[in-house]
């Protein structure tokens, strides 16, 4: 029993460190992408693209590859799409990067999904074994991945800072004039725009060395994040519906659709506009703030340090939201993160923080209550997810990536034409259509709780949970 648990847990403890390493060059490589990639938008398309390649993979792949290569297999396949397109960045022109981002799309929706019902599956077995509920493993096994998981922030930004810069960047200690702090507020901001000249703001002019020791750096992480899967995590049996040797790639894509419009009580279509607004949020900080709000009153050495304080907050919430939960409930785990969301919107929306080469505070204190809130949408809405519709993982979790990634998509292809005003509107709108969506699954199952049904499968399996205990979503002392 004792060698089970630590098998499940030390397995969740070496994916976490594995997407860690790969996610240290993802997002180290992604938060820079509008700011040294900015001409042509060369940047924000790349980002755009991967999303759009995501939303079709979204539909099919993870069903594909998880059936055919098991849930390990397919996250080391998935692995190496973010090694292809990290390569790619040693050269980054739209012939490069616009077909390793269609490649790493491919691979990111059935890496995603293979984690998630990894994680799902480990939490149903561990609660066979070391006893407590399936819930209480859920939140838990997702709360200590994403500790782990958003330190990549922290490492990449790090790694980002000190190579691009030499060292830490510094303030200059040299006031700006008044008129000067004007004309960057004034393109900077709630006005920036990168198609209306917005680069031209943007400072930085890298050398190709200086370039290709950042990018060989996080190719090195990839390639060992890529070993620690192959060599070190254990294959894990799930119980899963075979397919078909003929079934095909529509069959296969109308499974995926078809759990958004028949899940039970409508609870899928309802958390569509939250699961949006998860893409959006953080493509706002990534695309949208780090250029408008950083780079262009700095410049992109300080999106870096920036970020790591967004990621260190954001690691130490996610592990933090877990404990509040099981003290304050889900509703109001939820509660908060969209009221400080809606507060930190605001205050960006009424101008009260402007871009200022003389306060450089604001930038972080903003990106930590924005770590804040991420932490909250990322751990709450996979372990909503994975228990909600754990009957169907698969394709629950496809459509989480779905939904999310269309959001992440909207974002970075719109990217380049509207303002960062109009965004924030925008991110607004789905914020309070997310927290209408969600606040009517809490309604809908205090009036029709999910029950347990268990049923028999062969006498040397285990007895599978099809449901879960209505208390599993109410506010009271429950570990989910």
């Amino acid at each position: 029993m004792g060698g089970d648990k630590f098998k499940y847990l030390f397995n969740n403890f070496l994916i976490s460190v594995a997407f860690l390493l790969q996610f240290t060059a993802y997002n180290g490589i992604g938060n820079l992408q509008s700011s040294i990639n900015c001409v042509d938008g060369l940047g924000t398309y790349t980002v755009a693209t991967i999303y759009a390649a995501l939303i079709v993979s979204c539909l099919f792949v993870p069903t594909i590859a998880i059936q055919k290569l098991g849930l390990k297999w397919s996250l080391a396949f998935s692995f190496t799409g973010y090694i292809v397109y990290t390569a790619a960045n040693f050269y980054p022109e739209f012939y490069t990067l616009i077909p390793a981002a269609i490649y790493l799309g491919f691979c990111a929706a059935p890496l995603w999904s293979s984690q998630c019902q990894y994680l799902t599956v480990s939490a149903e077995k561990l609660s066979k074994v070391a006893g407590k509920t399936t819930e209480s493993w859920v939140n838990r096994m997702f709360g200590t991945f994403f500790f782990v998981f958003q330190l990549n922030q922290l490492f990449g930004n790090l790694i980002s800072s000190l190579i691009l810069n030499g060292g830490f960047p510094s303030k200059n200690n040299t006031m700006t004039p008044d008129d000067e702090v004007v004309a960057i507020q004034d393109k900077c901001g709630l006005n920036f725009q990168s198609s209306a000249g917005g680069c031209e703001e943007i400072g930085g002019d890298y050398s190709d060395a200086t370039i290709y020791t950042l990018m060989g750096i996080y190719v090195g992480t990839g390639c060992i994040a890529l070993c620690i899967i192959v060599f070190a995590v254990n294959p894990l049996e799930i119980i899963s519906v075979p397919a078909k040797e003929n079934t095909s790639t529509l069959e296969l894509a109308k499974t995926t659709i078809n759990h958004t419009i028949r899940s039970k009580h409508g609870y899928q279509a309802l958390l569509i506009p939250l699961t949006i607004y998860s893409g959006l949020e953080q493509s706002f900080l990534i695309e949208s703030f780090t250029a408008a709000w950083v780079s262009c009153a700095f410049d992109p050495g300080w999106v870096g340090l920036v970020m790591i304080a967004y990621g260190v907050t954001n690691a130490l919430f996610s592990f933090v939201s877990g404990v509040l939960e099981q003290c304050l409930g889900r509703k109001l785990i939820f509660a908060f993160g969209a009221v400080l969301n809606l507060s930190l919107i605001i205050v960006l929306l009424g101008g009260f923080l402007l871009p200022d080469p003389n306060n450089v505070l604001y930038l972080f204190l903003f990106a930590i209550g924005w770590g804040i809130c991420d932490a909250v949408w990322q751990c709450a809405l996979n372990a909503l997810y994975g228990v909600l519709f754990k009957e169907d993982q698969e394709a629950a979790f496809a459509n989480y990536r779905l939904w999310e990634s269309l959001g992440f998509c909207a974002a970075f292809a719109y990217g380049n034409a509207l303002n960062s005003y109009v965004k924030l509107i925008i991110c607004l709108v789905f914020l309070i259509l997310g927290m209408a969506g969600y606040s009517a699954v809490e309604v809908i199952n205090a009036r029709h709780p999910v029950k347990t049904v268990k049923k028999e499968t062969s006498s040397d399996e285990e007895i599978v949970e099809d449901g879960v205990e209505n208390k599993a979503f109410g506010n009271d002392n429950t570990d989910f």
